[in-house]
């Protein structure tokens, strides 16, 4: 069995050796997260007597940690299938969703679990059903167009060749329609609101998870997380105390201020003691941000690219649209990983996961597996 090192050189090797392609290689992951390829490939070895066979695979299952967490990652269909579909109460939402990135996503749907999460998400769900989604077509459109407007002016002024970052203006619209669907006639404050989370989560990707005690140290960046969530909070509640005054619109913002007074009646007090009306109503609005901007941002982002690099499909695209936007979401998923905390020990098909343990489930290594999806 060669030696780590071997392995590091030889993937190091590999990836400069590469040529320059005449086309646009999807095989991505391994250059992002090439910890996770090479713990793939060196658990293969170790699990394998046949060297030169373990090498073509990866194995499904390995064990890391990040700081203090540690992390089972697993790419198994079956044993991603079972996490999906498990619904008992211990396997949860990882804690340092809500501790480490806190600032982020607080104590919102994206984070919790439990009696908290079933509430918000009772709250949440409906108003995100088809008919009500349909009911934002119109919205849509008139953002969108006003985006495909300022283009057309942008091209026609530089004498019809220009250069556009899409990748903002996509982010600019999302955030245009979901703080129109979202405020209402508040749309404008919504915007600069997502504006101060985009922000945040710039600060915040230059944080390491899973370090004791590193998120309350007073650094130059920690200090400036801390303003902009003191800053996005009173913005938030400000918008709300504008909406409890003046006769209101039935948007999402008015149903999570309704379901957020009788919050306490549906939550265990053991879970609730961290939770005001206030929270509740901020931290879910820092989730809707990533739940729905940040994501269809990604996704539109990476369709245009695949559109344009593949001319022939812009006619195929208007025939079979959902199959376009469901190849872009194999290739580019907007979420890169879908992580569960072992909240006490359970089992999840012949592994038995000890509590404090998170499952990690690394969606875009798992959409190019070519025995689940095919070796084209």
């Amino acid at each position: 069995m060669p030696e780590i090192k071997t392995i590091h050189l030889n993937l190091h090797s590999s990836a400069t050796a590469k040529p320059e392609a005449d086309h646009i290689d999807h095989q991505w992951p391994s250059t992002i997260f090439p910890h996770l390829q090479l713990n793939m490939i060196y658990s293969a070895l170790l699990e394998s007597s046949d060297e030169e066979e373990s090498v073509r695979g990866l194995s499904p299952f390995f064990i890391y940690s990040t700081g203090s967490i540690q992390v089972l990652c697993i790419t198994d269909a079956e044993m991603v299938k079972e996490v999906g579909l498990c619904t008992s109460p211990n396997l949860g939402k990882p804690s340092y969703l809500s501790k480490d990135r806190g600032p982020l996503l607080g104590l919102g749907i994206l984070s919790t679990s439990g009696s908290i999460w079933a509430h918000q998400r009772k709250i949440i769900a409906p108003e995100l059903y088809l008919d009500k989604v349909k009911s934002m077509v119109n919205l849509m459109v008139d953002s969108t167009t006003s985006t495909v407007e300022s283009w057309e002016v942008g091209i026609k002024s530089e004498g019809q060749i220009a250069g556009i970052n899409v990748d903002e203006d996509l982010r600019r619209l999302s955030a245009d329609i979901i703080s129109r669907a979202c405020f209402g006639s508040n749309f404008s404050q919504g915007r600069h609101i997502f504006s101060k989370l985009r922000t945040l989560q710039k600060l915040m990707t230059n944080q390491t998870i899973g370090v004791p005690g590193s998120r309350h140290m007073p650094t130059k960046i920690n200090r400036e997380i801390w303003r902009l969530e003191k800053e996005i909070q009173s913005m938030i509640l400000e918008v709300v105390k504008r909406r409890v005054e003046a006769s209101y619109e039935k948007d999402l913002l008015q149903i999570i201020l309704e379901g957020a007074k009788n919050y306490g009646d549906h939550v265990d007090n053991n879970q609730s003691l961290d939770m005001t009306r206030d929270k509740i109503i901020v931290d879910n609005w820092k989730n809707i941000y990533f739940a729905f901007h940040e994501t269809t941002a990604i996704t539109a982002s990476w369709s245009l690219m695949l559109l344009a690099a593949n001319p022939e499909w812009q006619a195929r695209a208007r025939a079979q649209l959902a199959m376009v936007i469901q190849e872009t979401l194999r290739l580019y998923p907007p979420a890169a990983f879908v992580i569960r905390e072992a909240l006490e020990e359970i089992k999840l098909k012949h592994i038995v996961i000890p509590k404090g343990v998170d499952i990690q489930i690394p969606i875009s290594i798992l959409h190019q597996i070519p025995s689940l999806w095919g070796s084209s």
